[in-house]
């Protein structure tokens, strides 16, 4: 119903109300675009969504444990997700928040071996991302960035601590 008013120029919270946060509003909107006015725009751009997650989280587990315990832990993340008691449908927040969250996984896990600044961008932004689908989704991100920080200021280097907290909060603020 939100995305639909979207694409007739109404705004989240001004014109139309949810209590969801406004990220799934504009995914569903982008879904209903690309695949016509139809629910099952809306469902199959979840599952879309939910493979893309799935992808990312495997290419990220296969380059730390190998192929067969990434198949594994990939398949019960897409058996235990698409589940019907949990799924029930679709275009839940939780599931959109899923995708943003395994590339912050997948960006703190480069950064252990490449230190890239463009990484704490990137994180930052997946972060706001997953804040834009549920708010408590941030922790993550958080985590990521208090780790990263944190190894510099344990060694009383400031300057590298401060610059990778400004990183990641430029991709913080950047989506938001």
């Amino acid at each position: 119903y939100a995305g639909q008013r979207i694409l007739e120029g109404d705004l989240p919270y001004r014109d139309v109300f949810d209590t969801k946060p406004p990220g799934v509003f504009y995914v569903d909107a982008l879904a209903l675009f690309v695949g016509g006015h139809t629910p099952w725009a809306i469902w199959a751009f979840g599952l879309v969504w939910i493979i893309a997650a799935a992808l990312v989280l495997f290419l990220t587990l296969r380059s730390a444990g190998g192929v067969l315990p990434a198949l594994g832990a990939t398949g019960f993340f897409v058996l235990t997700m698409h589940h019907p008691t949990y799924y029930q449908g679709g275009n839940l927040t939780e599931t959109y928040a899923l995708l943003p969250q395994v590339a912050i996984l997948a960006a703190a896990a480069s950064y252990v071996t490449r230190r890239r600044s463009l990484l704490l961008v990137f994180g930052g932004a997946m972060t706001a991302f997953a804040i834009l689908f549920k708010p408590t989704y941030s922790a993550l991100g958080l985590a990521f960035a208090a780790v990263s920080a944190g190894e510099e200021l344990a060694r009383r280097q400031w300057k590298p601590a401060i610059g990778r907290l400004a990183a990641f909060s430029l991709g913080l603020a950047l989506p938001l």
